[in-house]
């Protein structure tokens, strides 16, 4: 399982609520946690940001 879509669920976050996070629309978070696209650099780090690590933009890349 993808690890944004892990972290979301854990913590019992919507696809809205992350996208409301990152300033994104929740297709865009539902196409990266389904592998069909990756976030731009800037929103890499600001989701490794909001995971506290626990999605490191490293593992993206």
């Amino acid at each position: 399982m993808n690890k944004l879509r892990k972290w979301r669920r854990r913590e019992k976050l919507s696809l809205t609520d992350v996208a409301s996070r990152l300033a994104v629309t929740k297709g865009a978070v539902s196409r990266w946690e389904n592998g069909n696209r990756t976030p731009s650099r800037p929103l890499l780090f600001a989701i490794e940001t909001m995971t506290g690590g626990e999605v490191p933009a490293k593992g993206w890349l």
